[in-house]
């Protein structure tokens, strides 16, 4: 055999057999990431994470109701009063040689009471002077009574605007410069309305009746007073304040 010739084919014969491999090799690993492609899942990209911002420091307080409450109240506040003379009765009796001891006249009262969503009970002192056609030299009409006042639903006007009705009983002291000359017992009906100008400040306004029972004495002019009933007209514009319990 010739050498010669037989040395070419074998290193053709090589680099073929190299050339080949290199081909099935780079086509095996093609396929295997193109199988690994298709068949295996791709992780979905996690979306950007939003930067936290710093953390406010709140009032616990916030949002609350400053003047928090059951609907129960302390209510306590003032009026004035101009009080009417309807009639006097017995106690100015038409044959009397003296005028009228007794007529219209003006005051302050000062009030506490519980208070509920619906109702009103309280206590009230009050002080009007009144005419007294010189008899005295300053008439003067003391009460102390117990209220009752109902705020109905049906006499709501708005949220902020109700209307009241009650009733009243109690007993008075009328003579000259806060003197006792007689007493008398009293009952009275009112009815009004309640404005409200904060959270806890009330505008009262109303209008009542009274008829005082007074007991028979003898007035500074030493004219005999008989037993009478005495009937007043009375207006009232007064402060409440609402204390929350």
């Amino acid at each position: 055999m010739d050498v010669a010739r037989t040395r070419p084919r074998t290193i053709a014969g090589a680099i073929g057999a190299s050339i080949a491999a290199f081909v099935l090799s780079t086509t095996t690993q093609a396929v295997a990431e193109g199988a690994v492609a298709e068949g295996a899942p791709v992780a979905a990209a996690s979306p950007p994470v939003a930067a936290t911002p710093p953390t406010k420091t709140s009032d616990p307080r916030e949002g609350l109701d400053p003047f928090p409450s059951t609907g129960r109240y302390l209510a306590y506040g003032f009026g004035f009063h101009s009080v009417a003379l309807l009639s006097a009765g017995g106690v100015c009796p038409g044959g009397a040689k003296e005028p009228c001891v007794i007529g219209g006249g003006g005051g302050l009262s000062l009030g506490g009471a519980y208070r509920t969503p619906d109702d009103t009970i309280g206590v009230v002192y009050e002080a009007t002077f009144h005419e007294s056609s010189s008899i005295y030299q300053r008439g003067v009409l003391q009460q102390l009574r117990g209220e009752w006042r109902r705020r109905p639903r049906w006499f709501s006007f708005s949220d902020g605007v109700n209307g009241f009705y009650g009733f009243g009983a109690g007993t008075a002291i009328y003579g000259d410069n806060w003197r006792a000359a007689t007493i008398a017992g009293l009952a009275q009906t009112m009815a009004g309305v309640e404005v409200d100008l904060g959270v806890k400040l009330a505008l009262v306004v109303s209008l009542s009746y009274r008829a005082f029972l007074f007991r028979s004495f003898t007035d500074a002019s030493g004219e005999q007073r008989p037993t009478g009933v005495a009937q007043f007209l009375g207006l009232e514009l007064g402060l409440e304040l609402h204390e929350p319990l």
